[in-house]
């Protein structure tokens, strides 16, 4: 474990994080002016992080392994932070070649969920959101139940019998034969 960061808030308060770097955490390297910047250097946590992240998809599951947090509500906090951070999401992309032109699923619900509050936006296109919104979230699937003859459970392969096996042979083969005939008139 390292020492406390040398940094200090915006609001001039001394900085409560752990200093990973020279001293200093991930959002106050030595000289900096505590913005955020895509183009800082990952930590050894945020290496491991992004890359169980990536497994994962989850951002608590991957606090857990790369903080050795021991609290859920301080994994999921912790999650998130580093999910936020610029540097972080410029890693994630590279690792998945995302191109940043295109909307991620975040983005889109953003979207959709501005057109449905925006008392400027007609009524049609507010409902289309909601729903477009709903369908992403999975509120409206339809769950349907198949089974097999009498309720029972589908079969898919059916073992046959060696006299089964030589009929379905021999009609293959005479289908077969049939076709190279056509072929040949």
């Amino acid at each position: 474990m390292s020492d406390q960061c040398k940094g200090k808030t915006a609001n001039g308060e001394q900085c409560n994080r752990d200093g990973l770097r020279d001293g200093y955490c991930w959002q106050h390297e030595a000289g900096a002016d505590n913005s955020w910047s895509s183009d800082r250097v990952l930590t050894k946590e945020e290496e491991i992080w992004v890359a169980e992240y990536l497994v994962t998809g989850s951002a608590q599951e991957a606090a857990w392994v790369a903080y050795n947090l021991s609290n859920p509500a301080s994994a999921s906090s912790k999650g998130h932070e580093v999910r936020n951070r610029p540097h972080v999401v410029k890693a994630i992309q590279a690792a998945l070649g995302a191109d940043p032109r295109v909307a991620d699923k975040t983005e889109r619900a953003r979207l959709w969920t501005e057109i449905m509050r925006d008392p400027n936006t007609g009524p049609r296109d507010r409902i289309k959101a909601a729903e477009t919104l709903g369908k992403v979230a999975g509120d409206f699937i339809d769950r349907v139940e198949i089974s097999g003859k009498d309720g029972g459970p589908i079969e898919l392969l059916k073992q046959m019998t060696d006299q089964e096996l030589e009929e379905r042979l021999a009609l293959l083969e005479e289908i077969g034969s049939l076709a190279d005939q056509e072929d040949d008139e």
